[in-house]
């Protein structure tokens, strides 16, 4: 079996492979396609089997045919063999159908390069490099081609003002103790090229069928990668309910609406119904990352000295505590090992007592975690609070 690989430019003469055959009587050989496309002949003398016609993209594909072998004895014999045949696609003709633009190997853009149109023919090997961030740009060798819906391509050398914009979220869902929604950005010009003109992306967001709510935000793109990313800051008001929220990116002559939509989640109340509450985070939690849980007490009494100690699982690792010192005067152990702490407060002066019972839980302190790396994935946290005295 033989095979060979051609691409879609070759031309008419092109040397496909060469079949080979012996007789043990040394009389003459003559070989000969069986049923093989009309794209290729064969010498019936040398077996060297080339193109009979140029090749364009309607020849791409895989063929297969027999060469038979015949010897000049008497009575002939003859043998036969698989011709295995895959005209490609060149990679040249695959960037043609993209929107990318070439740039030489030394990273500058061309200058007044052109590719001709269908009206001239040329076969060269070129080195052409893609238009990227990378240092030193990628490049590759490509074989030239005719480009037949144009007679002549020229891209400039100056920046243009950025024509196009794109966005995807970075924040799906949003709550009300991380109330923010990220945005990434990418602008480009007219040959999508990233390097453009200054131009800043004004991003808007909106509560789906309420168009009271509106949050907006801007950010300028990156000179050498046309990207930034913008972060919307909503109220406390768009957590009284959850609502989808839709985005949109502008720069001037262009806009976009992401294909997402965020998620505000409704904000949830607490009460502490007996002692003491530890008060979580409600967005996802990832390892190596970093939290603040609140410890509060119960709002039907004035405080004035509290004692207690807050235990984690091995999930979790206690940072530090943080403690209004304005109010409490206090003190706090921290065991990593055993993973707790413990933390003793009184009021600075009997003045700072309340004298009537609070509306709102009292806030004692708060604690600084850690999400551990070795964490287990998609599980719960717990935190356990042990009451010494309030």
């Amino acid at each position: 079996v033989y095979t060979a690989m051609l691409t879609s430019t070759d031309v008419v003469g092109t040397e496909v492979l060469q079949v080979a055959a012996t007789d043990r009587d040394g009389t003459f050989i003559t070989f000969s396609l069986f049923n093989a496309p009309s794209i290729f002949s064969i010498n019936s003398t040398s077996g060297v089997i080339t193109l009979s016609v140029d090749l364009n993209a309607s020849s791409i594909g895989d063929y297969r045919f027999p060469v038979v072998a015949v010897d000049n004895a008497v009575p002939q014999l003859s043998s036969n063999t698989t011709i295995t045949v895959s005209i490609l696609r060149t990679n040249l003709e695959q960037l043609r159908q993209q929107d990318l633009i070439f740039t030489p190997a030394s990273g500058s853009l061309l200058q007044g390069a052109a590719i001709q149109g269908a009206t001239t023919r040329f076969q060269q090997n070129v080195t052409l490099g893609f238009h990227n961030t990378n240092s030193p740009p990628a490049s590759a060798m490509l074989r030239g081609g005719t480009v037949p819906r144009t007679n002549l391509l020229s891209y400039p050398t100056t920046l243009l003002a950025a024509s196009r914009v794109a966005g995807a979220l970075l924040t799906d869902d949003v709550y009300y103790d991380s109330p923010v929604i990220r945005v990434s950005v990418q602008v480009s010009d007219q040959y999508a090229r990233v390097q453009v003109t200054p131009a800043s992306v004004t991003v808007t967001g909106q509560a789906v069928g309420q168009s009271s709510l509106v949050v907006t935000g801007s950010c300028r793109p990156d000179a050498a990668t046309g990207h930034c990313v913008v972060s919307l800051l909503l109220q406390t008001i768009w957590f009284d309910a959850q609502r989808s929220v839709s985005v949109r990116a502008a720069i001037p002559g262009a806009t976009v609406t992401i294909a997402t939509q965020a998620t505000v989640h409704n904000r949830l109340n607490f009460t502490v119904s007996r002692d003491v509450i530890i008060n979580l985070p409600t967005y996802d939690l990832y390892r190596s990352s970093s939290f603040v849980a609140s410890v509060y007490a119960h709002n039907d009494f004035a405080i004035n000295a509290f004692d207690l100690a807050v235990f984690a699982d091995s999930s979790l690792e206690i940072s530090s505590t943080l403690i209004n010192q304005a109010i409490w005067s206090a003190t706090s152990q921290i065991n990593s090992t055993a993973g707790f702490v413990t933390v003793n407060g009184i009021l600075v002066s009997e003045s700072s007592a309340p004298t009537t019972s609070s509306t709102v839980p009292t806030l004692l302190f708060s604690i600084n975690f850690r999400v551990r790396a070795s964490a287990p994935e998609n599980a719960f946290v717990n935190l356990t609070s042990v009451v010494q005295a309030v």
